[in-house]
């Protein structure tokens, strides 16, 4: 009998436990996962482009050759405008980095920072990871400490859509007087960023971030003047002068996309955006012949053309061995 019992021992110590084996193949599949990273990303990407540009890519193509030969002056002076807000926005990236404590060489930071468009069309904003995730990969650059700096671009970037918004509607009743209060809003911030230490008991971020760094200041008047180039776009794609379209109505349709795009939960506002800018418009008295065409123009110019670029800057940096990247990082980060 004893005997049996320890037979029957020795066969549930040699059993192998079943948590153990399901352990196993999770971390079996996690490794294969890390290791085919790229090949994943790539193919992840490439899936929401296809599926997001397919419906746009025709519509594209039955607008004509004609339609753009005609266009190519305002697609160059369009294209011209685009590129200072992208620099621009690079530039405020590449600040409040300084101000949460990352310090990156400057070359690669342009690259860094365009990898980014590889994931425009990622739903709910998670493109912007792939920042984080190369500053991590290069630089060893804490992942928490990346998020954190795009969440304050985005957050950023969105306070300042809001106030050029609602400037551009007051415009009709306060004309210059508009424009001063939306100085006074912005400057307000400033102050509350640079000078108080109301952002640290609002966040819980104190130690985190350089709340009275220049950067934040900074950003808060340099982030509408993007909103600004957008809506000056708009209204160079709307026709000659606009088409009569007052400018100021236009510096109103631009911002008021990033709420609808938003509200849409479609990856890059994809459809609803153009829905809006077409609508808009077309209340606006636009040639409604062209108006689908100037539409597409403008997407293109703002949104699409930016998407091969930052996949362009992701493979560049992927030809970078991990941890190749020289950060300094404060010790708070």
């Amino acid at each position: 009998m004893l005997s049996q019992r320890q037979a029957s021992d020795t066969l549930e110590r040699n059993k192998p436990p079943v948590q153990g084996v399901a352990e196993q193949s999770v971390l079996k599949v996690l490794s294969y996962i890390i290791k085919y990273r790229k090949i994943i990303i790539i193919l992840l990407l490439l899936l929401l482009t296809v599926a997001g540009g397919r419906s746009w890519l025709s519509e594209l193509r039955d607008a004509g050759p004609a339609f753009w030969r005609e266009r190519l002056s305002i697609l160059i002076s369009v294209a011209l405008l685009q590129s200072c807000d992208i620099f621009l926005d690079g530039f405020i990236w590449w600040y409040l980095l300084r101000a949460a404590g990352i310090r990156v060489p400057a070359g690669k930071t342009v690259l860094l920072f365009l990898s980014g468009y590889a994931g425009l069309l990622a739903p709910v904003q998670l493109g912007r990871l792939i920042r984080p995730i190369e500053l991590k990969r290069l630089g060893n650059v804490p992942l928490g400490a990346g998020v954190l700096v795009e969440i304050l671009l985005l957050g950023f970037s969105a306070v300042a859509g809001v106030v050029v918004l609602c400037g551009a509607l007051l415009w009709p009743r306060l004309g210059w007087g508009a424009v001063a209060a939306a100085l006074l809003a912005l400057g307000c911030a400033a102050w509350v960023c640079r000078f108080t230490v109301l952002p640290d008991i609002l966040t819980g971020l104190k130690g985190v971030i350089k709340w009275h760094h220049p950067a934040l200041a900074a950003a808060v008047f340099l982030t509408p003047i993007g909103w600004l180039i957008n809506g000056l776009s708009l209204w160079l794609v709307s026709g000659p002068r606009g088409s009569g379209v007052p400018l100021w109505e236009l510096f109103a349709v631009a911002p008021s996309n990033m709420i609808v795009g938003a509200l849409s939960g479609m990856p890059g506002g994809i459809g609803a955006v153009e829905a809006w800018l077409g609508g808009m418009l077309s209340l606006l008295g636009n040639n409604a012949a062209t108006l689908v065409n100037e539409v597409l123009l403008f997407r293109l110019m703002t949104f699409w053309i930016w998407i091969p670029i930052g996949w362009l800057a992701l493979f560049v940096l992927w030809r970078f061995p991990d941890g190749s990247l020289k950060v300094l990082c404060d010790e708070r980060t």
